[in-house]
């Protein structure tokens, strides 16, 4: 792909790549929408510098086409108007490449296992998902089917079918084997109607309906795969799983919520909170991202979801949103009374979740969401802004005069996470200000400098610092969100639109149900 070093190359070579390509003729490219541009791309990966030599040189012709004294431009004239003219051209297929980089060094190192250990060249199972297998290749799936890298989807497909074995034993973290493993294959058979996706979703979702026989139907956040006491809701009856989720939101409902807000922990035996630790990040933030989406994904006929969505983020704007002395607007943290300054990267999603919901709200109310979305998602751009390496940290504070920064060492590390560009997509959906693109591709040149690895991507320990230390793991999530949500911010609008699609906190897309679910489920 072209490396900041391979612009160099480009200003000397100017437009002589263009031989090279000769079906991109600058009478007919201009004018065709950038999906059928890149359609005529999708098999030129750029696999290094010399192979992004003809899109470069196109891009450099329209330049000169526009500007005929182009060879006097200098470097930088000549960067900005590249930039004018294509960056979501290019961008959209170094993000491509580095699609393919990622999966294609998982797949040489590390297939079946749940992630690549990309510095040692292993992969790692860890104990999150009770014993399954390829929580890569899952979250990965329905990134390449959208990029249509279509040899890497036939091979991940390949492995489902023949090695994806769901005869396991062993403790699982109920979320996030539901939003990798469920959502993924959900996911991938709605965007190609395959069988083989929907027979294991079901499969393995019968494996965690367990967790839903507790006193209050409040599921456990931790499953024995091996159990055998199902519910067989998947297959047997539909509604019953519409009965289970009523029947959580009937506990919510009742129980008291301090001052509007919905603390992180509720017992599934007594349906009561735990403790009163409230968060937009971690722990709390797919509840919240879920209510508005539930809606959405309804067709918007779940009024009940809607209704718990503006009860919970009326509530967080009364008390936990906050303007630091700089003016960065942020969602503190809730400790039973006492406000905790911090943002988690996790927290970053919510200027994407807002401005979603604020697409369907009233005429005084939509503009009020709106402008705390973009406030919120400026404050996250932010915290990557403001460290040495342009990417965020875990968590940053506002306190001791620091603002939007991590002030301890435990909170400086980045392990490839999605939430600020998910954010970034929202907002360029909702509002096509092209700043949001400028900031997803600082983005990816941070990615490529301090992530990118001889074997795939890592993250590091210290975002402060211009040669970090990395952490020898390339994140499932990192092929699932982040790589999906970058490439998605390039793409036109009808590419997975949003009036269409809702994205699970996965990233992986569910269809809006535009029929009467409850009453096709009870026919």
């Amino acid at each position: 792909m072209p490396s900041l070093e391979g612009w160099d190359l480009l200003f000397a070579i100017g437009p002589f790549g263009l031989s090279r390509t000769p079906s991109l003729s600058p009478s007919t490219a201009p004018h065709q929408p950038l999906s059928c541009w890149v359609l005529q791309l999708k098999k030129r990966v750029c696999h290094d510098f010399l192979s992004c030599l003809p899109i470069l040189g196109y891009l450099w012709l329209q330049i000169l086409l526009q500007h005929p004294l182009g060879l006097q431009l200098s470097r930088n004239e000549i960067l900005v108007q590249m930039v004018s003219v294509g960056t979501e051209k290019i961008t959209y297929l170094v993000i491509m490449q580095m699609m393919k980089f990622a999966w294609d060094n998982y797949k040489q190192y590390a297939l079946g296992k749940n992630e690549l250990r990309p510095l040692t060249k292993n992969g790692h199972i860890g104990n999150m998902f009770g014993g399954l297998r390829g929580a890569t290749v899952i979250d990965a799936l329905d990134t390449l089917y959208i990029m249509e890298l279509e040899e890497e989807f036939q091979e991940a497909k390949k492995w489902v079918e023949k090695s994806f074995d769901l005869n396991v034993n062993g403790e699982a973290s109920l979320f996030e084997v539901n939003i990798r493993y469920i959502g993924g294959l959900l996911a991938t058979y709605y965007l190609t109607g395959e069988e083989v996706f929907k027979s294991k979703a079901l499969e393995l979702g019968e494996k965690l309906l367990p967790a839903f026989n507790t006193p209050t139907g409040i599921p456990r956040g931790v499953i024995n795969l091996g159990r055998n006491d199902s519910l067989l809701c998947f297959s047997a009856d539909l509604s019953l799983c519409l009965d289970l989720v009523m029947n959580i939101r009937r506990v919510l409902n009742k129980v008291e919520k301090p001052q509007g807000l919905y603390p992180n922990f509720l017992s599934p035996v007594t349906g009561n909170w735990v403790q009163h630790h409230v968060s937009i990040g971690g722990l709390g933030d797919s509840f919240y991202e879920y209510l508005i989406k539930s809606w959405l994904m309804s067709d918007k006929k779940d009024l009940e979801a809607k209704k718990m969505y503006d009860d919970a983020l009326e509530a967080i704007e009364k008390h936990l949103v906050k303007k630091s002395a700089g003016g960065l607007t942020y969602i503190a943290e809730w400790r039973g009374g006492i406000l905790d300054h911090k943002m988690g990267h996790l927290a970053c999603f919510s200027g994407g979740m807002i401005a979603l919901g604020a697409e369907h709200a009233g005429e005084e109310r939509r503009q009020r969401h709106m402008d705390l979305a973009a406030e919120i998602t400026n404050t996250c751009h932010e915290s990557y802004a403001r460290s040495d390496t342009k990417l965020g940290p875990e968590a940053f504070r506002f306190d001791a005069g620091s603002e939007a920064m991590a002030t301890r060492l435990s909170e400086r590390y980045y392990i490839l996470r999605p939430e600020v560009v998910e954010s970034y997509l929202y907002l360029w959906r909702l509002t096509h200000n092209p700043k949001y693109r400028q900031w997803g591709w600082e983005v990816v040149e941070a990615l490529e400098k301090h992530c990118r690895v001889e074997a795939g991507f890592s993250g590091i320990r210290d975002v402060y610092t211009t040669t970090p230390t990395h952490d020898n793991m390339q994140q499932s999530f990192f092929l699932a969100e982040t790589l999906k949500y970058l490439y998605l911010l390039f793409c036109e609008d009808d590419v997975l639109s949003l009036d269409d699609w809702v994205f699970n906190t996965e990233a992986h897309p569910l269809p809006v149900n535009h029929t009467n679910f409850k009453a096709a489920v009870q026919q």
